[in-house]
């Protein structure tokens, strides 16, 4: 876990330097151009290092060990930063949005040049291959940090694309109200993602289900369920950070020692394990199964059994996420 903390924390601080180089060369290509919608995207990148400053210390926060305050670690943190983020790109969007409609009633000589435009298109093919490169690490290994500001970097990336289509489309028009209009799109798009990157990280901070993560782990339980595991619900996933809490009711069956309910446990804690690549701790509270379970149960040989089988139950995202037995209705 510490080798993927000092990965995840070199993506961030590359980010960060190339933040503070990719806005020198765009603030430079609106020195040149004289163009809102270049300077719009420079102030983008201001949020970039600034949000790449945060990512850092989230980052870092984030791999300290759990104490006395905090029994789940620190990794709610990167949902903070992420948010921040987030806050930033939709101020930054708006504030262009204003820009732009103000450059409508005092408006400004419009020079576009190679010089500049190529400038433009260096710092967005870097911003992409950046943010795609954050944006798997990220997913690889569950960083919520890395994949808001790897998305913030894609979506800058097209920004800088459709601002260069826009400005080629100034210079053939030659009319430069355009270069306004081109502004607003884009404060508009930046804003809309600034808006996702902030939903998602109330989402996390309020640990809202994963309806895809359920579906994910209920298949995997599905294909490797044994037949002693008689039910299993309650299932929940709260996420800090990289790290993954997940708490579940195991049904078994009554008469099992609590040395063999323990290894059962350990088994599915196994299955757990194996499904978000040791990235996980579980807490598995064990059941003692009731009559009502007998027509749902697949265990063959049960000495048990009060009422024949009847079916077996899939277990899918809604059922093992509801907090109740899994019997057949009546």
């Amino acid at each position: 876990m510490r080798g993927i903390s000092k990965s995840n924390m070199r993506f961030q601080k590359l980010a960060l330097l190339l933040g503070v180089v990719l806005f020198g060369l765009k603030f430079t290509a609106y020195a040149l151009t004289n163009s809102i919608a270049i300077l719009t995207d420079a102030l983008e990148g201001l949020v970039n290092i600034m949000g790449a400053a945060f990512g850092v210390f989230s980052l870092y926060y984030a791999t300290l060990p759990k104490d006395k305050n905090h029994p789940y670690g620190h990794g709610k943190i990167e949902f903070i930063s992420s948010g921040f983020e987030g806050g930033l790109i939709l101020v930054a969007g708006l504030a262009m949005i204003v820009k732009a409609f103000y450059s409508f009633f005092y408006p400004q000589d419009l020079t576009i040049n190679a010089l500049g435009m190529g400038l433009v298109f260096m710092a967005g093919a870097v911003n992409s291959v950046m943010g795609w490169s954050m944006v798997k690490q990220g997913e690889k290994v569950n960083s919520v940090q890395l994949q808001a500001g790897g998305k913030h970097l894609l979506s800058d990336g097209y920004s800088t694309a459709g601002l260069l289509v826009g400005l080629t489309i100034v210079w053939l028009t030659g009319m430069p109200i355009l270069d306004n209009v081109l502004a607003i799109i884009l404060g508009g798009l930046i804003s809309v993602t600034g808006v996702k990157i902030i939903r998602k990280s109330i989402a996390g901070v309020m640990d809202e289900a994963d309806p895809q993560q359920l579906e994910k782990v209920a298949a995997v339980l599905q294909s490797k369920r044994r037949k002693t595991w008689v039910d299993i619900h309650n299932f929940k996933i709260v996420r800090y950070g990289a790290k993954l809490h997940l708490d579940a009711h195991l049904t078994l069956p009554w008469y099992l020692s609590l040395k063999e309910s323990h290894e059962e446990v350990n088994k599915l804690e196994a299955v757990l394990d194996e499904v978000f690549d040791h990235t996980v701790e579980a807490s598995i509270h064990t059941e003692p199964c009731l009559e009502s379970s007998c027509p749902i149960c697949i265990l063959d040989n049960c000495v048990e059994r009060k009422f024949p089988f009847v079916k077996k139950i899939p277990w899918d995202g809604d059922h093992i996420y509801a907090n109740e037995h899994h019997q057949i209705s009546s």
